[in-house]
């Protein structure tokens, strides 16, 4: 059962993208019959990031709660960002002991990154599909999906997307009815094929 979320954000981090993840699994709406989720905004270091829009966020945590979390989430952030040997360490131990990792648009560069991609079905933004398929040859980008999951590994397209692949988790793992009530409660449509 999907109880512990972690989001890594580092330099970069796309601002609406990492809302969404703490929309969906950061905002406490037990009092209304939702589940509850532990979750914490991490960076690699504990220490505040910049947003791409000219913004700081402080997070709760290093990346010690990845090590333990249910669902590993990585925002949209420049895709042609360094990124931290310890973030994709952890990234690759949350995949082997069957975690969920979950990227949102260009996140999924993070995700290929620490190897994540290769022999798996996955998405980003279309606009960054050709450049993830270049460099990332032996994943299966498809360009043409609101989001895939193979296996553990989910990846989302766009935006908007993020909400789609999130409430597709949400509904697997809690149900149809909290997923369209959460929708509802989102003002979102409850599901979209991806």
């Amino acid at each position: 059962m999907l109880k512990n979320v972690a989001v890594i954000a580092m330099d970069g981090v796309a601002a609406f993208e990492l809302g969404v993840l703490c929309e969906v699994f950061g905002t406490d709406r037990t009092d209304d019959g939702f589940p509850g989720y532990r979750f914490h905004v991490c960076t690699p270091d504990g220490k505040p990031v910049a947003t791409k829009s000219g913004f700081s966020i402080v997070p709760g945590a290093d990346l010690t709660p990845v090590e333990d979390a249910d669902l590993v989430a990585v925002p949209a952030h420049s895709d042609d960002a360094e990124i931290p040997a310890a973030v994709l360490d952890a990234l690759r131990r949350a995949d082997a002991r069957g975690a969920y990792v979950m990227s949102v648009c260009s996140g999924a560069f993070v995700l290929g990154a620490a190897g994540l991609l290769d022999g798996r079905e996955c998405t980003t933004h279309w606009r960054y599909a050709d450049a993830l398929a270049d460099r990332h040859p032996l994943a299966k980008v498809s360009c043409n999906s609101l989001y895939v999951q193979h296996g553990n590994l989910l990846t989302s397209a766009g935006t908007a997307a993020g909400i789609d692949a999130s409430l597709h988790l949400v509904r697997q793992e809690h149900g149809s009815e909290i997923a369209t009530k959460l929708a509802r409660r989102m003002v979102v449509p409850p599901h979209r094929d991806g």
